[in-house]
């Protein structure tokens, strides 16, 4: 940014003398508009030109030396200490000369005489007041700048600081401290902890909610965090991901006050549920020492982030909504958990230990319930006691992550002769669910499993495939996990039946199958189905999704698709002609539904598929 790159429209002007025919010199006999100045005040000694600066801000201010009550001097050292950016140009005689010396000493620009000077010396001291106006308006833009650009390099820097010290790249304390007060941080104690407010169902929100919104939300979440934590702790909170929000707790000493720090968790949880359109699931890892040196930062930094990620599997075996808080003692787990009361179910909410120390709250749920679907705990939900799990994985930290995956039954074949939806859920819950809850499995393991399932059940249906390939992202616990499969399992026994002419088990949804055979052609809607049926539009939506495994609006897209591959292998109509007779007369909302299920245009279809028929 150059040196005049600040150009100011009007240079306001104040002008003070106790003789009346010096302000009217000033306002009428120097054309000073010409010039960019304005005149926009007059006083009469340095009190009233105080008053009159304060009301008008002006920018220079051209005063005598000798007046009543406050003299030129005076209101130099007034307006130095209360607006130095205001310039102050001085009056002087000859006899005055020593006063606008002083003046000048005193932070004046400079000086006129009365007598001698002129309209060109007048001119030029103005100038010479334009131009450190306009410096200093630079200066002052350019300090906004560089704290706007710090405020918004903030969260990367303290994300980045937290990096450095897990990698080594922190190697002093001097270092540490200086880095904490640039990014605006309570130094480091002799004791912490770190922690992570997760926002519960991310993917699930990024799909209702702007990410611009989101991320008004995740900011507002993290002021929250700041306020609660200034008035109980010291706690440095940092951006870490687009989900989660770090806590870096800061402790004078290993902690005793165990329920205020609950308290601090427990509002974090509270705040979230009352203001914000989402819950969040807080993990804290047990204490750590700074005190023995940059060299073992590092390691209690990693071991630390390995306590996190142990709880974040125990998080997805115990549902969102919860406080789950590490305990890493020296005899092997002292911890707490507390439910976060964010579940469906109704069983009661209870801690979990595991083997690694790691105790954990549910989201009042009692296990995982059977029979009724994912965790109703109602039924015979399974609790993990303390155990030594078996097949543990050790991290480089020494953490426990859970089993590993074993062998799981054959999905098609458990399959075979399992058609009522509550026979499914039965199915998925003893059969798959059940043994991992028990086993405690990594998470990452079992969704593997499942996203290959899933993509092998799914290889000749582009769309299914990315249904099921979306909806996966959204599961984040066990509780999910089982509600995936069931929806799996039930799209896999249906799929065969989604050819639209074989009969599926409730009548009414046969009833309503028929109706789309017949009626495909025209604008067809739950409503109108509902009426036909005589079931309400929500019941009817929530029993065809149990027996087909798709929403009602779905089928309907499909069946007219299908047809219009009949069409297309058969006919030689226009694809246009074709839209429109099977119920989609927007020829390009047409093609892009059509590519988008069969993973080609219409005209390949035609070409591709009239070929092997030999009709090409």
């Amino acid at each position: 940014m150059g040196t005049n790159s600040v150009v100011l429209d009007k240079i306001r002007c104040i002008v003070v003398d106790d003789e009346a025919l010096i302000r009217e010199r000033f306002r009428y006999a120097f054309p000073l508009e010409e010039h960019g100045f304005e005149i926009v005040g007059e006083a009469e000694d340095g009190e009233e030109a105080l008053e009159l600066c304060r009301q008008l801000s002006p920018d220079i201010v051209i005063t005598d030396v000798v007046m009543p009550r406050m003299n030129g001097l005076e209101l130099t050292e007034e307006l130095k200490r209360l607006m130095p950016r205001v310039k102050v140009i001085i009056l002087s005689s000859f006899q005055e000369f020593e006063f606008a010396r002083k003046a000048v000493m005193l932070g004046a620009l400079g000086y006129l005489l009365k007598v001698t000077s002129g309209y060109q010396e007048l001119l030029e001291i103005l100038g010479q007041a334009r131009n450190e106006i306009e410096a200093d308006r630079e200066k002052m833009l350019l300090s906004i700048e560089e704290r706007k650009h710090l405020q918004d390099s903030q969260p990367l820097l303290r994300k980045q600081l937290i990096l450095d010290i897990r990698s080594g790249a922190v190697q002093s304390p001097s270092k540490l401290n200086s880095t904490c007060d640039f990014v605006n941080w309570h130094r480091p104690e002799a004791v912490f902890m770190l922690g992570m407010v997760s926002i519960d169902r991310y993917s699930a929100l990024s799909q209702t909610f702007h990410p611009k919104d989101l991320s008004l939300f995740k900011y507002v979440m993290m002021r929250i965090i700041e306020e609660l934590a200034d008035s109980k702790l010291c706690c440095n909170v940092f951006d870490w991901d687009r989900q989660s929000i770090g806590l870096w707790i800061q402790l004078s000493e290993a902690c005793s006050d165990q329920e205020e720090l609950l308290l601090f968790y427990e509002h974090i949880l509270h705040h979230a549920r009352k203001y914000l359109p989402f819950t969040v699931s807080v993990r804290i890892s047990s204490e750590h020492r700074m005190a023995a040196g940059p060299q073992a930062w590092p390691a209690s930094f990693g071991s630390a982030f390995g306590e996190l990620e142990e709880l974040k599997a125990e998080l997805f075996y115990h549902g969102h909504g919860g406080l789950h808080v590490y305990g890493a003692g020296a005899g092997g787990g002292a911890g707490v958990g507390l439910g976060g009361g964010a579940g469906t179910g109704a069983g009661v909410g209870h801690g979990v230990e595991s083997g690694g120390g790691a105790r954990t709250g549910t989201d009042a749920r009692a296990g995982v319930g059977s029979g009724g679907g994912a965790g109703n705990g109602a039924g015979d939900g399974e609790e993990t006691g303390q155990q030594t799990l078996p097949g543990d994985a050790q991290t480089a930290e020494g953490h426990t992550h859970g089993s590993a995956l074993p062998e799981l039954p054959d999905p098609v074949e458990q399959l075979a002769g399992w058609s009522d939806p509550s026979q499914l859920q039965r199915l998925v819950h003893d059969v798959y669910i059940r043994p991992v809850v028990r086993m405690k499995v990594r998470p990452n393991e079992l969704l593997g499993w499942i996203e290959e399932l899933a993509e092998r059940w799914t290889m000749a249906d582009a769309y299914s495939r990315s249904r099921f390939h979306s909806e996966l992202g959204d599961v984040e616990t066990v509780f999910d996990t089982e509600e995936f499969l069931v929806r799996l399992f039930m799209w896999k026994q249906n799929s065969s039946r989604l050819s639209f002419d074989q009969p599926v088990q409730r009548s009414e949804i046969q009833k309503a199958l028929d109706y789309v055979a017949r009626h495909y052609r025209e604008p067809v809607s739950v409503a109108d189905i509902s009426d036909y049926t005589a079931i309400s539009p929500n019941y009817f939506s929530h029993l065809f999704k149990a027996q087909t495994g798709i929403n009602f609006s779905d089928y309907v897209t499909r069946f007219r698709i299908e047809k219009s591959k009949q069409l297309l292998r058969e006919t030689d109509k226009q694809v246009g002609e074709i839209a429109e007779q099977v119920g989609i007369p927007d020829y390009k909302y047409f093609a892009r539904i059509f590519r988008r299920l069969a993973g080609k245009t219409p005209s390949q279809y035609r070409e591709e598929e009239g070929f092997r028929t030999g009709k090409a």
